[in-house]
């Protein structure tokens, strides 16, 4: 079980980085900057914070 938590909390550390990573990339394009949606990308951000925080909880948990 404890594995199955590691592996799950992995992929979800994965996921909220590559949030993370698209949200800045995103935010700073010329198009984004056009239609003003540079709150859109800053939420996207936060939810993969979101869920770094989760994973690395969970991983904790895993550990004990």
């Amino acid at each position: 079980m404890r594995v199955l938590i590691a592996v799950t909390c992995v992929i979800k550390l994965a996921i909220g980085g590559f949030f993370i990573w698209w949200g800045n990339e995103m935010r700073d394009t010329e198009l984004v900057g056009s239609l003003d949606l540079g709150a859109v990308f800053i939420g996207i951000m936060a939810v993969g914070g979101l869920l770094v925080a989760l994973a690395i909880f969970g991983l904790l948990v895993a550990c004990i």
